[in-house]
C-alpha cells in the first residue's frame, strides 16, 4: 500500500515545490506516519519519541481540537527542521474506523509564496482519499499512475455509484471551447465503427471497460472532437466494483480516416487482380483474394480453381476464360465453392489491356454477390409465397393505384363481388360503393393516406348478382420515395356477421328484458313470503284476539252462573240482575261469533247477500228513530241532513242497516256528553253519499289505515271501549260488496267521519 501512497505524496510534493510531505493518521492521540516524501528521511526514524517529545509539549492540553491538531503538525514539522520554525500546510483527508488521516506539507520561508493551491492539487487530494478507502489491490492503479503526468489524456475517477469524484477535464474544456460549468456527462457521443449513438452520462455508468475505441463527441458549439477511449473497471481485494477509470486519448487523423475507410469497406466485396498474358502470372491488389480463389500469386494452380466451380457453372465458365484471353471485355456470372463447401455467387469482370495490338494483360474484377443473390432468392421466395396467400386467401384482397383504380384483385374478391377481372381492373374502388356508404368510404381513404398504420372501415358494396353487401376493410397506403404509390387491403363479407350481429343485440335486450321479469317474480314471490309471514301473524294474532274476546263474555257467563249456583238463598232482585248480565253477556258473545263467521265466509266466498230495490231514505228514518232515544238520553245533539224524496238503491237492506246502525252507535259511544253527531245523506248523479260524523275522541292520524282490521280498538284510556274490534271490518266487507266505497277522516279528540258512497240504481 506505501508503494502507491508514497508516489501520489512524491507527485504532490513536486507539484507544490514542498520540502516534506507527510500522511500521518492520529487514532485516539496515538499518531502514525502513514507515508511520506522524500522516502527515508531522518523524521521517519525515532518516530515514536518525536511523537512522545510533541505530546509532552502539548501535555497541558485536555482537549483534543483543530487548532491543537495543527500545533501538533507545526510542532513535529518544526522538530523536523532541526528547532527552527517552518512553513507547513495540513488538511484532513478522511477518516476510518481508526482515526483520521492528514495530508501535511513543509517548506522553507518562501514556501507559502510559493503555494497555490489550484484544481489539479485538489485532484491529488481527491486522488489520495480515494486511494486510502477504496483502493483495494494496488495492481489496478498501475495504469492510472502512468497516466497522470501525460499531455494529451483526459481522466475521470467514478466511484461505485457513477458519481464523478475527481478529473482533469478543465484542460479538455479548453480544447473543445466550453466553459467549465458544463458536465462532461451530458455530451452525446458516437463510436465511430459501430456508428452506436450514447450519452456519455451512459459509458460513465456502466461497468463495461473499453480499449482504445473511438469516439466522436458531439459538442454544442458545433465542432466534433474524436478522442481514443480507454476504461478500467476498479475492483477491491473481495473481487467487488469500487469505481473505474476513465481516460480519453489523442489520436490521429489518418487513423480516423483510414478506419472510417475500413468501415465502408466491410458493407461490399471487390476484389482486383491482373494477368499478365505473355508469362501467365497473376497480380493480386488485396491479401485475402489468394484465399478466396484459392489461387497462389506466384505458383497459380488453375486447375484447383476450376474444381470449385460449381459443375453446373463449368461450361459457362470455360467459354468466358478462353474469351477473356481472346482481348474481350465481358462478364460472367457464376457459383463458387468456399473452403467450407458453401456457395459463393460471383460475378467476374475482365478488361482487356492491348499494347502493340497484342493482349498484355487481363484487368478483372470479382465481386462477391453471394448476400445479394441471397436476397434476390430470399425475395422470390417472399413474393411466390406472397402471391400463393393472394391467390388461395379467403378473404377479399385487392390493390389500388395512387388514384384509387384496381390494378389487382384476388380470386375470392372477384368470386365474392361477381365480376370478372377484365371487369374490375381500372375501375374506380368507389364505383363499387353503394350510394349511402361513398361519403364514409371517401372520409376511410382520406384517413388512410394521413396515417402510417392500418385502417379500418366498413363499406356497402353493390355485388353483382346477390346486390348490397357489407364489407369490412382493413387497408394502408404504399409509399415509395415518401410519396403515396397505391394502396393494399384485405376485406370480408360481413353481411352475415352483421344480421348475426343485430340478432345478437335484440336476444341481448331479450336477455335484459327477461332478467327484469325474472327480478320482478323474485320481488313478486318475495311479497307473497312477506304475506304468507304477514298472513301467519295475523292468524296467530287472530287466535289471540277471538280468544280473548270469547272468553272475557264467557267468564262472565261462567262467574254470575256460579254465583247462583253457589248461594240457593240469592234474593229475587240480584238473581234476575245476574241473569240479565248472563243474557247480554250471552248475546255479545253470539254477536262476537255471528260477526265472526260472517267474516270467514266472506273470505270464503260463501258469504251470500240478498240485493233488492228499497228506499235508503226511509231505511235511514227507521235508523235514527230507533237510536233518538239512546241519544237524548246521553245529552247528546243529533243533527239530521237527508233527501225527502224517494231513492232507490238495489242492495241487501238487512246487511246495509247493520252496517250504518253500527257506524252510528260507534258515534254515540265514543262521543261524550254535550257533544254533536250528524248524519248527512247526499244524493248525487251515480251514487248516494251517507255521512256519520261526530265530535268525540277521534282516531289518531297513525291509525286511520288500521281501522278497518280485524281487532282494530280505539285506544284511549279515558274512554271505555268494551267491543270485539270486528263490526268496521266486516262494515268494509259488506260495503265492498255492494260495490261501495268507506272512508273515514278524523282528528284526535275532535272527532271522526265516516263517508259510505253506495251505486244507485240508474234510470234507463
Amino acid at each position: 500500500m506505501n508503494v502507491f501512497l508514497n508516489k501520489i505524496i512524491g507527485l504532490i510534493k513536486d507539484f507544490t515545490k514542498s520540502d516534506y510531505v507527510f500522511l500521518l493518521k492520529n487514532s485516539h492521540n496515538d499518531w502514525k506516519i502513514i507515508g511520506s516524501h522524500p522516502n527515508g528521511i531522518e523524521a521517519a526514524k525515532n518516530f515514536d519519541k518525536k511523537i512522545k517529545f510533541v505530546k509532552e509539549k502539548l501535555s497541558n492540553r485536555s482537549k483534543i481540537s483543530p487548532t491543537i491538531q495543527n500545533e501538533f503538525i507545526y510542532e513535529f514539522g518544526k522538530f523536523i527542521n532541526e528547532g527552527k520554525d517552518i512553513f507547513y500546510y495540513n488538511s484532513e483527508i478522511c477518516q476510518d474506523l481508526d482515526g483520521v488521516y492528514y495530508l501535511s506539507l513543509y517548506g522553507d520561508e518562501s514556501f507559502e509564496k510559493k503555494q497555490v493551491f489550484t484544481k489539479r492539487f485538489s485532484f491529488f487530494k481527491d486522488l489520495l482519499k480515494y486511494y486510502l478507502q477504496y483502493g483495494g489491490d494496488d495492481s489496478s492503479f498501475n495504469k492510472i499512475f502512468e497516466l497522470l503526468y501525460d499531455s494529451g489524456i483526459y481522466f475521470i475517477f467514478i466511484s461505485e455509484t457513477g458519481k464523478i469524484i475527481f478529473d482533469n477535464f478543465s484542460e479538455f474544456y479548453e480544447e473543445i471551447g466550453l466553459n467549465f460549468d458544463f458536465k462532461i456527462e451530458n455530451l452525446k457521443c458516437k463510436f465511430l465503427l459501430s456508428d452506436r449513438i450514447i450519452n456519455f452520462e451512459t459509458l460513465v455508468n456502466n461497468d463495461k471497460e473499453y480499449n482504445g475505441d473511438i469516439l466522436e463527441f458531439f459538442i454544442p458549439n458545433g465542432t466534433k472532437v474524436c478522442k481514443s477511449l480507454y476504461k478500467k473497471v476498479i475492483k477491491d481485494s473481495s473481487n467487488n466494483f469500487t469505481g473505474s477509470f476513465i481516460s480519453l486519448r489523442e489520436i490521429d487523423e489518418k487513423v480516423i480516416e483510414f478506419e472510417t475507410l475500413l468501415l465502408k469497406s466491410k458493407e461490399s466485396r471487390i476484389l482486383y487482380y491482373a494477368f499478365n498474358v505473355e508469362n501467365r502470372a497473376f497480380r493480386f491488389f488485396q491479401k485475402d483474394i489468394q484465399e478466396f480463389l484459392s489461387i497462389d500469386e506466384k505458383s497459380p494452380n488453375l486447375f484447383k480453381f476450376f474444381k470449385r466451380i460449381h459443375p453446373y457453372d463449368f461450361l459457362k465458365y470455360k467459354n468466358f476464360a478462353r474469351d477473356a484471353l481472346k482481348g474481350k471485355h465481358l462478364s460472367v456470372e457464376f457459383r463458387l465453392y468456399d473452403s467450407r463447401k458453401d456457395i459463393k455467387y460471383i460475378k467476374q469482370t475482365v478488361y482487356p489491356i492491348f499494347k502493340n495490338d497484342n493482349l498484355e494483360l487481363v484487368l478483372g474484377i470479382i465481386e462477391d454477390q453471394t448476400n445479394v443473390k441471397l436476397l434476390e432468392n430470399k425475395i422470390f421466395e417472399l413474393t411466390n409465397l406472397f402471391d400463393l396467400l393472394f391467390e388461395s386467401s379467403n378473404q377479399f384482397l385487392f390493390f389500388l393505384d395512387e388514384y384509387g383504380k384496381f390494378t389487382k384483385i384476388n380470386p375470392r374478391g372477384l368470386e365474392i363481388l361477381g365480376y370478372k377481372e377484365e371487369e374490375i381492373i381500372g375501375k374506380h374502388f368507389l364505383e363499387f360503393a353503394s350510394d349511402d356508404s361513398k361519403y364514409e368510404a371517401a372520409v376511410a381513404f382520406k384517413n388512410i393516406l394521413e396515417s402510417s398504420k392500418p385502417i379500418d372501415f366498413e363499406i356497402w358494396l353493390e355485388c353483382k348478382y346477390v346486390g348490397k353487401r357489407l364489407f369490412k376493410i382493413r387497408a394502408i397506403k404504399l409509399e415509395q420515395n415518401n410519396s403515396v404509390v397505391g394502396m393494399i387491403g384485405s376485406g370480408f363479407d360481413a353481411s352475415e356477421l352483421k344480421r348475426l350481429e343485430e340478432k345478437n343485440k335484440d336476444l341481448n335486450f331479450q336477455v335484459i328484458e327477461l332478467n327484469r321479469l325474472l327480478s320482478i317474480e323474485k320481488d313478486r314471490a318475495k311479497e307473497q313470503n312477506i304475506a304468507l309471514e304477514e298472513i301467519n301473524r295475523l292468524r296467530n294474532e287472530f287466535i289471540s284476539n277471538i280468544s280473548h274476546e270469547l272468553r272475557t263474555p264467557l267468564a262472565s257467563i261462567i262467574g254470575f252462573a256460579e254465583t247462583i249456583l253457589a248461594d240457593p238463598s240469592i234474593s229475587k232482585d240480584l238473581l234476575q240482575e245476574f241473569a240479565k248480565v248472563i243474557l247480554q253477556e250471552g248475546k255479545r258473545l253470539n254477536n262476537v261469533i255471528n260477526i265472526f263467521l260472517d267474516l270467514s265466509k266472506i273470505e270464503r266466498g260463501e258469504f251470500s247477500i240478498v240485493k233488492y230495490n228499497f228506499n235508503i231514505v226511509e231505511t235511514l228514518n227507521e235508523i235514527v228513530d230507533k237510536f233518538e232515544e239512546q241519544i237524548k238520553q246521553k245529552g247528546i245533539k243529533f243533527s239530521i241532513d237527508m233527501p225527502s224524496k224517494k231513492i232507490e238503491i238495489n242492495g241487501d237492506k238487512d246487511r246495509l242497516t247493520d252496517c250504518i246502525s253500527h257506524l252510528l252507535s260507534n258515534a254515540i259511544k265514543f262521543t261524550p256528553s254535550g257533544g254533536r253527531i250528524s248524519l248527512i245523506a247526499k244524493d248525487f248523479q251515480n251514487e248516494f253519499e251517507i255521512i256519520i260524523s261526530d265530535t268525540g275522541v277521534g282516531i289518531p292520524k297513525e291509525d286511520l289505515d288500521k281501522i278497518f282490521n280485524r281487532f282494530y280498538k280505539y285506544k284511549k284510556s279515558e274512554v271505555a271501549t268494551p267491543g270485539t274490534g270486528l263490526s268496521l271490518a266486516l262494515v268494509k266487507k259488506i260495503i265492498d260488496l255492494h260495490k261501495g266505497v268507506i272512508l273515514v277522516k278524523s282528528d284526535i279528540n275532535k272527532g271522526a267521519s265516516f263517508i259510505i258512497k253506495l251505486p244507485k240504481i240508474l234510470n234507463k
